[in-house]
């Protein structure tokens, strides 16, 4: 078995997360509506995908062109920020990864390596995956790529990949029509996206979700 599990709001609490870290901007007389306008403000990748994606030295760019701020302490405050991210994470989340073997866990996030790398290596919760993917790309590409180094016929072994956004569960179950797709639901988490016909399962929670992964073995 291979489980392929996205991080942000289904692992870690990005939505507080993300309060903190506008917070801090705050803290520079950076007003919410100069530091939300400039955040995603970012053309789609060379293959028209339609997730953006956050750098945070672009976003510092566009808001220096507004206004005047102390750019190095900024960034000084956001890096204590990243060094420890383990409050973020939920909390039924070693509940479940506990359950499996490295090589049965795989982590994939789409958003810039530098800055997404820094809140994941920093949750507490990295050693617990076999490997460890930051794309830009879309995710069918990466899962493809582990599944094509295994030795285990792709008949023969069972693929789960957990997100909380349809669209990314459509584009890998179209790619990879064999894999069990579960949409993780969280009430606290950004999206409410609904079930679509690429989705197998949805699950409120990841003890929900551990549930359905057993039931699939």
């Amino acid at each position: 078995m291979k489980i392929f599990i996205d991080f942000d709001d289904v692992l870690f609490d990005t939505r507080n997360f993300r309060a903190d870290f506008q917070n801090i901007f705050s803290q520079f007389g950076i007003a919410d509506d100069i530091y939300t306008r400039n955040y995603y403000n970012y053309p789609p990748n060379n293959q028209n995908f339609p997730e953006t994606i956050y750098i945070l030295e672009e976003h510092l760019k566009k808001i220096g062109k507004i206004i005047s701020f102390d750019e190095i302490a900024l960034k000084r405050k956001i890096q204590n920020l990243l060094k420890d991210t383990r409050k973020y994470v939920f909390s039924d989340v070693e509940s479940l990864l506990q359950n499996f073997s490295r090589k049965e866990l795989f982590l994939i996030s789409h958003g810039d390596p530098n800055f997404q790398k820094k809140k994941i290596n920093n949750s507490g919760i990295s050693h617990f995956f076999g490997v460890v993917k930051i794309s830009r790309i879309f995710k069918s590409q990466e899962i493809k790529k582990i599944i094509n180094k295994s030795d285990c016929s792709r008949k023969k072994e069972k693929y789960l990949f957990l997100d909380d956004r349809v669209h990314y569960i459509e584009e890998v179950k179209k790619c990879l029509p064999e894999i069990i797709t579960i949409l993780i639901k969280r009430p606290e988490g950004r999206y409410w996206d609904q079930k679509n016909c690429y989705c197998n399962f949805t699950a409120k929670n990841l003890k929900k979700a551990l549930r359905i992964i057993k039931g699939n073995k």
